[in-house]
């Protein structure tokens, strides 16, 4: 007789049922039952045939981390059952990420004969919400806001019935006894269930805005074709450039707007159901829904209250529910109040979202494989697992794309992307969700890890506890954040560590790192020269500026014309409210506006991202730049002024896609320098890629085709960009 303890994703993916069911086809006796760690079973014999049908046929939502088994002699009556949860013990348990559609619902929804025939929250044990709607472990239905609903007796049959798909599955409802839909007009007129889909798609027709309801919060709809409407939400959104997502019926419709290849299919109807960032292939969907970009953030219906609208529509924008800079919407009340002047229409449902978690977002690059720009839906709260059994840090992360993490047994557990803290909704979110996180992971802090940035609010929280406190600097919680992910955690490596704004350790804006260490210590080895700041802060948002600056150190500056670029002149001449930035970001911002791509910036790395595709669309034309080095206090210092130089002369020989992909080629035979001036004294195997400069395919792209020497590393399931800050600050 045996007693085996699995932890893991072995709660909410139909894994009792799963046991009960390879128990019952090899004829042993015992029983299975969820706990806080995971799920126990005992078996009275046949172990290697049990695990090997365990390994085999697990569910494909599932994950198993850790199995323990024990020989044991207990009092077992005969047959196999599932007994009832065991509620004692401490909470360890991996939670499990919400789930889209299956196949098996999906046909049932489709099926007049089914009695869940357009069901609009048909679920299983294969699919369906789960840590959107859960408030504390065990994952058992009294803790989600599904206890609100009693099963009818057909739900309740099959929530019994061992070999019904819906056994213990705890989100499980119908038309008679779950939740229920609704549309509310401005008017105060109220239309309820199948028809509410109805008017809803009818006012996407007609070129209104809807706010809809989903799994873990509200998207905004309107019709991508309807150039008009587009606009209009984008004056409401206050939104005039960021791309919209879209919603697509299917890949076939997908393949009319995008190309598409297998690998992307894959991704885009995995269970996770993500935003998948697809290159246009035509300009059949309006520039509008995002200008100056070469992709199309497209995603397939993922929730049956998606499908019925898309069983009409081929195509919708379906964009965050919330106002610019702001959490995502997840409560019927504070939506309406919030989004009033966005949609003319709400579409609500009464199951409540406990934990709000917004879409995905992922690229497949060639060479480099899936490259996550949030992380969020389908990812949360999955931990990355380290190779030690600690517990009680708490990190608070960045400040922009701000996310934070607890380490428990040796698991980080990360939030969903919450965004810019600089927004007080935002940090009355992030306060409230870390209050909700120690809860449901039942978490009790011994230290807490942060951001060197003097001025960065996660600081506030420390006012809250009197623990132990230690500073961890900007890059190089990037580059462990990737050492972590990818297991790597006694080997020395080279960090290029890209971004726009880091705090150093000299108390400089450090951006640009090759930095040299492992998990414990980093040596900063190099970087690009210091750019100045005109005006500090303003100069991000108004690239102009920084355009201005790099030419000026050249003598070069008098293509900016006007009376504000002599005041600049002036400033940097003076030293007038001039900060210094070695970020790799700046210099992509102060290229784009040579090139005049862009004046000013309307959201978060815009200048770079315009950058790039525009040298997506260019070709070599006469020599690659060529950075420069020197000495500065004996440490080396990249120079990138013969590069802008070079730019300058080509503005009036090459097209502004050339240069601009000229760029780009001459960032990868500068990092080839580089290696060469170190690899003398400093050896390592594998080179690690962070920051928010890597999320830029052409980049990716290059750097795995020009460098075979060495193991290029990249975020393994977390993204390049500050949201894995907090992941790299635990230690």
């Amino acid at each position: 007789m045996y007693l085996i303890k699995i932890k893991g994703i072995v709660q909410g993916v139909g894994f009792r049922p799963f046991i009960y069911r390879i128990s019952k086809d090899l004829s042993i006796d015992g029983w299975v039952r969820n706990t806080k760690e995971g799920v126990e079973v005992l078996i009275s014999g046949k172990k290697k045939k049990f695990f090997d049908l365990l390994f085999k046929r697990k569910p494909k939502a599932s994950s198993i981390e850790e199995i323990k088994v024990k020989k044991v002699d207990l009092n077992l009556k005969k047959g196999f059952y599932i007994r009832k949860s065991k509620e004692k013990g401490e909470k360890n348990l991996l939670i499990t990420p919400d789930i889209g559609i299956c196949e098996n619902c999906r046909r049932e929804f489709e099926d007049r004969s089914d009695r869940r025939f357009k069901y609009p929250f048909i679920n299983c044990t294969d699919c369906g919400p789960r840590y959107s709607i859960i408030y504390d472990l065990p994952y058992d239905r009294k803790n989600t806001s599904m206890k609100e609903f009693k099963m009818c007796v057909l739900c309740k049959n099959e929530y019994e019935d061992i070999l019904s798909r819906r056994f213990h599955a705890q989100p499980t409802c119908c038309f008679d006894c779950g939740p229920e839909i609704w549309v509310e007009k401005k008017n105060g007129k109220v239309i309820k269930g199948i028809k509410a889909i109805d008017e809803v798609v009818k006012c996407i027709k007609e070129g209104k805005i809807v706010a809809l309801k989903g799994l873990g919060g509200f998207h905004i709809l309107c019709d991508p074709f309807n150039e008009k409407v587009v606009f209009k939400l984008r004056k409401r959104k206050k939104r005039p450039y960021k791309p919209f997502a879209l919603m697509m019926k299917n890949s076939d419709t997908v393949r009319k707007y995008c190309y598409l290849s297998s690998k992307e299919e894959e991704i885009l109807k995995s269970w996770r159901n993500p935003i998948l960032l697809l290159r246009k292939k035509n300009k059949r969907i309006p520039e509008i829904v995002a200008p100056f970009n070469n992709y199309l953030g497209v995603m397939l219906p993922y929730t049956p209250i998606h499908l019925l609208i898309m069983k009409k529509l081929d195509a919708i924008i379906c964009t965050s529910g919330n106002r610019s800079g702001e959490v995502i919407e997840y409560e019927n009340e504070n939506a309406k109040i919030n989004l009033w002047d966005i949609a003319d229409i709400f579409l609500f449902h009464n199951r409540k979202i406990v934990n709000p978690v917004d879409d995905s977002v992922i690229q497949y690059v060639d060479g480099a494989g899936e490259v996550i720009f949030r992380r969020s839906r389908g990812y949360v709260p999955l931990p990355v697992k380290l190779n030690r059994k600690k517990s009680g840090v708490l990190s608070l992360g960045g400040e922009e794309n701000s996310t934070f993490s607890i380490l428990k047994n040796g698991c980080i557990f990360t939030s969903p992307y919450i965004g810019d803290l600089n927004n007080e909704e935002c940090f009355f979110h992030y306060k409230k969700s870390l209050k909700k996180f120690f809860h449901l992971f039942d978490f009790k802090v011994k230290k807490i890890m942060y951001d060197k940035h003097p001025d960065y609010r996660t600081r506030e929280i420390l006012k809250d506890y009197n623990l132990g406190e230690k500073e961890v600097q900007h890059h190089f919680a990037h580059f462990r954040s990737v050492l972590y992910s990818r297991k790597v955690y006694n080997e020395k490596c080279l960090g290029i560590i890209w971004d726009g704004t880091g705090y150093g350790d000299d108390g400089m804006i450090w951006g640009s790192e090759f930095i040299y260490g492992d998990v414990k210590s980093y040596k900063r080895l190099t970087h690009i020269d210091y750019i100045p700041l005109i005006g500090g802060d303003k100069a991000i948002e108004d690239v102009e500026r920084i355009g201005f600056s790099l030419l000026k150190e050249i003598g070069f500056e008098k293509i900016f014309k006007g009376k504000k670029f002599e005041i600049f002149s002036k400033m940097i001449e003076r030293n007038i409210n001039v900060t210094y930035s070695c970020g790799m970001g700046r210099l992509f911002d102060g290229v784009s506006a040579i090139l005049g791509i862009i004046k000013k910036k309307t959201f978060d790395g815009e200048p770079a991202i315009r950058l790039q595709m525009v040298a997506e669309k260019g070709r070599l034309k006469g020599k690659k730049y060529k950075f420069s080095f020197f000495r500065k206090s004996g440490k080396l210092v990249i120079d990138w002024r013969p590069v802008i130089k070079e730019i300058y002369k080509d503005l009036k020989r090459y097209r502004k896609e050339d240069i601009a992909y000229k760029f780009h080629l001459s960032l990868i035979d500068m990092i080839l320098d580089v290696l060469n001036l170190i690899k003398k004294e400093y050896k390592f195997k594998k080179i690690v890629l962070s920051g928010g400069c890597w999320q830029n395919a052409l980049l990716l792209k290059l750097i795995f085709k020009r460098i075979k020497d060495f193991e290029i590393l990249i975020p393994d399931g977390i993204p390049f960009n500050d949201q894995s800050i907090s992941i790299g600050q635990i230690e």
